[in-house]
């Protein structure tokens, strides 16, 4: 199995494993023993059900295929395909979508604009945007890209839903992680890399770019790990994800430790998954075989794979 598809499969896997857990709080995780793929918690879900997250990651990665190339309209109608008729869902339903995200997909429905539908207040800067952001980091990294035409990529899938400045800026920073991780640097060199990149104002502005003041000083993985939150909002969510991934040895330890954060713990662990599964492999079959779809997830990140490598 190539690294990338570790990589999806490992975002995946890490959604569904803490699909279960969605919205505990972090007091309460410590009663549970963790360490196995389960379902029926927070949702009424089977074991392998997968989120709105990996939804719209194969939504994205739909559109992409079929157009061979990013066409923003096209990955919108997905949506709204998703929220309809529960297609891209492991079991023909939807069952969890973010606040943003669905005012969005309503949106589109009434005016069919993909320029007025994203939401753009400065309370718009959920994760939602962040969670399908791993399609945008294998073709911009694999098609060689420039930095100014992936940012535009970045800019223009994030507002689909989410069109802040905030929130395009955390899906940048996440997009250009990955694409160091993708040249073959160990996570904790391209945190650094990606720390010492210094275009993030001029795409951004320095008003978006110093609420990742605590991301970009290079010291995330000292914060103590009561002082981490894992609410929606995307700085929350980033700034834990790396966190996680650069205290972690391998894969299994670093969705667990996801998982053990609490709240949104399958947008974590999916992110984190997309991390650790590329750089570790190893992605446990105990898990990978209760993932619900398991052979149509592997053939979309193969039909992906190939479109982005052409």
């Amino acid at each position: 199995m190539s690294k990338i598809r570790d990589s999806f499969l490992g975002f995946v896997v890490g959604d569904a494993f803490g699909v279960p857990y969605d919205g505990y709080q972090r007091h309460n995780l410590k009663k549970e023993k963790i360490g196995e793929m389960v379902g029926y918690k927070t949702h009424s879900e089977p074991a392998g059900s997968w989120s709105d997250d990996t939804s719209m990651t194969l939504a994205t990665m739909d559109s992409v295929i079929n157009n061979n190339g990013y066409d923003y309209e096209d990955i919108m109608k997905n949506f709204c395909c998703w929220y309809s008729n529960g297609e891209y869902t492991a079991s023909g339903k939807l069952f969890d979508i973010g606040k943003i995200t669905r005012t969005a997909i309503l949106n589109y429905r009434s005016n069919e604009n993909i320029k007025k539908c994203g939401q753009g207040k400065i309370t718009d800067n959920g994760n939602g945007s962040l969670s399908r952001m791993l399609p945008v980091a294998v073709y911009t990294y694999y098609k060689s890209v420039s930095d100014e035409d992936t940012y535009e990529i970045v800019k223009n899938v994030s507002s689909l839903t989410h069109s802040h400045k905030i929130a395009i800026l955390g899906c940048f920073i996440y997009v250009k992680f990955m694409q160091y991780i993708f040249s073959g640097k160990s996570i904790r060199e391209a945190y650094e890399a990606t720390v010492k990149y210094r275009h993030y104002v001029e795409y951004a502005g320095i008003r978006a770019t110093n609420y990742y003041a605590k991301i970009l000083s290079g010291k995330i993985d000292k914060v103590k790990q009561e002082d981490l939150s894992t609410s929606g909002f995307i700085l929350d969510s980033l700034e834990a994800v790396f966190w996680v991934a650069l205290n972690s040895r391998n894969y299994e330890e670093s969705i667990i430790n996801s998982v053990m954060l609490g709240r949104d713990a399958d947008t974590t662990c999916a992110l984190v998954g997309s991390i650790t599964g590329f750089v570790y492999g190893n992605i446990p079959d105990r898990w990978t075989d209760k993932l619900l779809k398991k052979d149509y997830i592997l053939e979309m990140i193969e039909k992906y794979e190939e479109v982005s490598m052409q």
